[in-house]
């Protein structure tokens, strides 16, 4: 089971706001970890291939990962296989920013994460 520490509303992004209510700043942190991952594992050139895949195969734009994330994955574990490693890593990145602590993101998926991320956090 994993379990989360949701931030305080001053701890989100250093200013009083709640998770749920900030969608738009939740989906860029996403994005962003899931860029920065990418990056750090990936040359650019293979990032750029990673992206073009997504959107000629899966018709998913870049920007609407956050919204479509079970695409996403389902996208990555067509062109790379196993996807679970990047998941936690991903995972990892994303909790940094959203100063939230885990104590088990190995059994979790990003999917699963998000989606219970927004209904314990409802806009």
């Amino acid at each position: 089971m994993v379990t989360y520490r949701i931030p305080s509303e001053r701890q989100f992004y250093g200013r009083d706001t709640r998770l749920g209510k900030d969608t738009e700043k939740l989906n860029e942190s996403l994005i962003n970890a899931i860029d920065e991952t990418l990056n750090q594992i990936f040359l650019v050139e293979d990032v750029e291939t990673i992206y073009n895949f997504l959107e000629n195969r899966f018709h998913l734009k870049r920007e609407e990962i956050a919204e479509k994330l079970d695409i996403f994955t389902r996208g990555l574990e067509d062109l790379l296989g196993s996807t679970r490693s990047l998941e936690t890593l991903i995972l990892e990145r994303l909790h940094s920013k959203l100063y939230l602590e885990s104590e088990n993101k190995k059994d979790c998926r990003l999917s699963d994460f998000l989606r219970n991320l927004r209904k314990s956090n409802p806009v």
